[in-house]
């Protein structure tokens, strides 16, 4: 059997990892999954066991030291990485500003999850002028 089809078409498989429960029983994971494949995929997201962020940042002092935020495993840091390491964004949305023009937010966070959070500030709903574009403004 060709690697591919080993690994893609080979049936369900059950991951038999032994975890401790929140109820501190051990038991098995029992995680089914649709290929030999999906399975490794999960257990290398799920059961890698727990991870530390070592990227360098700048403390409240000024001092640059190592994140160090534990995660239970490595799908968890890739996430705290993604939203809280990804550097400076800005917000691009399109605005209408002082002039009546549309141009882009342009505001700088300094994370994917600020700006994430930003962006819910551009989706609230603006009141509306009744009298805009009636020609009855003074």
């Amino acid at each position: 059997m060709s690697d591919h089809k080993s690994k893609y078409h080979s049936g369900q498989r059950t991951c038999e990892v032994k975890m401790v429960g929140e109820d501190g029983i051990q038991r098995l994971c029992g995680m089914v999954c649709k290929s030999t494949q999906s399975l490794l995929d999960h257990k290398r997201r799920n059961h890698s066991g727990q991870k530390t962020c070592s990227v360098v940042i700048n403390g409240k002092d000024g001092q640059q030291r190592p994140c160090g935020l534990i995660c239970k495993n490595a799908s968890v840091l890739w996430n705290h990485k993604r939203r809280n390491h990804s550097g400076q964004q800005t917000c691009s949305l399109l605005v209408i500003g002082e002039d009546g023009q549309q141009q882009p937010c342009g505001k700088v966070c300094k994370n994917a999850m600020e700006l994430r959070n930003h962006k819910r500030t551009h989706r609230k709903r603006k009141p509306v002028d009744v009298n805009w574009g009636s020609g009855l403004n003074p």
